[in-house]
């Protein structure tokens, strides 16, 4: 089995503005590092927190102080699924966007990171990911967009020789700068033998599939999704 990282291969189309309708707020000022940080790529569109007493507090991207973070998070952990991950950043619910350009059948929101599919995309897709929600994309001019997030779980890894921690891990807040290397190599440990399209969970940003999506997507004709080689790895 080959695996593939999903880049946006969807000239001309750009998605605005994106964000989900719930989300944790940002850490700012660590007590220990100082750091202000906010982790990408890690979103639940199918997971619906209307009507919960804290929601209203989740609607708008804010900053917080390091404890507001920390009870805000203990508050979500004890009305969540276990495997959910709560990290500063965190999204639920719809994403909403605007699309500038032309559309494609798959796009990648670079604010979020999600990927979307069109009708037939999301119905080829569906036995293959953990949700299908619809979106909320519309042009400029206001049109709205038959688009549908594709929800994935977050289960493989990249390998430690295939990014370059920058310095220690803050032993509060858990914040570490890193860089990828050039080549992607995964921890063929870390990948699941019955899952085809999921997320990296030390790189959450990383969408990856395995050649059975591949080829379900270049036989079907759909366009957006460039498929990047990842070299897999023994090491964890």
């Amino acid at each position: 089995m080959r695996f593939y990282e999903l880049l946006s291969a969807a000239p001309g189309a750009e998605l605005w503005e994106g964000t989900h309708t719930w989300r944790l707020p940002r850490v700012e000022d660590c007590p220990r590092c100082g750091t202000t940080w906010i982790s990408m790529g890690i979103a639940y569109p199918q997971i619906d927190l209307s009507g919960r007493e804290y929601e209203g507090r989740l609607r708008q991207l804010s900053l917080g102080s390091f404890d507001e973070w920390i009870g805000m998070r203990d508050l979500l952990r004890s009305t969540l699924p276990a495997d959910v991950i709560l990290e500063p950043g965190t999204a639920f619910g719809p994403l909403h966007a605007q699309l500038r350009g032309k559309a494609a059948d798959l796009l990648i929101d670079p604010s979020t990171n999600a990927l979307l599919a069109n009708s037939q995309a999301a119905a080829l897709l569906k036995p293959e990911v953990d949700a299908v929600v619809k979106a909320e994309i519309q042009t400029r001019a206001g049109e709205r967009l038959n688009y549908f997030e594709l929800a994935l779980p977050y289960i493989a890894e990249i390998a430690s020789s295939g990014f370059e921690r920058l310095d220690p891990q803050c032993s509060t807040c858990r914040y570490q700068r890193a860089d990828l290397g050039k080549s992607l190599r995964l921890s063929k440990a870390s990948l699941p033998p019955d899952r085809h399209i999921f997320r990296a969970q030390n790189w959450p940003t990383m969408i990856l599939a395995t050649d059975k999506i591949k080829d379900l997507v270049e036989g079907s004709g759909l366009t957006g999704l460039l498929f990047r080689d990842a070299q897999i790895s023994d090491n964890p």
